[in-house]
C-alpha cells in the first residue's frame, strides 16, 4: 500500500516538473525550492488538474520572454487561485445538491 502511495506522489511530482519545463520551453531539471513547492501543492490536496490549468495560465499572461522565468514561485498565485476558485465551485455544488 505504501508503494502505491508513494507511486501516485512520484507522478504527481513528475508530471508538474514536465509540464512545467515543457510550458516554459527550457530547463532540464528543477530547483530544490520547485520541487519543495510542488509537494506542498500535493500536500494542500491540489489536483493535479488544478496545478497544471495554473502554471499554462500564469504562462500565458506573461508579458516577457519565458526565458525569464526562474521557477514555479512565477505560477503561484494563479495555481492558488485555481484552487480557491475549484473550492468554491465544489462547495457551491454540495449547497445545491442539499437544497
Amino acid at each position: 500500500m505504501k508503494e502505491t502511495g508513494l507511486k501516485l506522489e512520484d507522478d504527481y511530482l513528475a508530471q508538474v516538473e514536465s509540464f512545467f519545463l515543457r510550458k516554459r520551453g527550457w530547463g532540464l531539471l528543477l530547483s530544490p525550492r520547485d520541487w519543495q513547492r510542488i509537494r506542498q501543492w500535493q500536500n494542500q490536496g491540489i489536483p493535479l488538474r488544478i496545478a497544471l490549468q495554473g502554471i499554462d495560465r500564469a504562462l500565458r499572461q506573461l508579458s516577457c520572454s519565458k526565458s525569464q522565468i526562474r521557477g514555479l514561485a512565477f505560477c503561484e498565485r494563479e495555481v492558488q487561485q485555481g484552487w480557491r476558485d475549484y473550492l468554491k465551485t465544489r462547495s457551491q455544488n454540495d449547497f445545491d445538491k442539499n437544497e
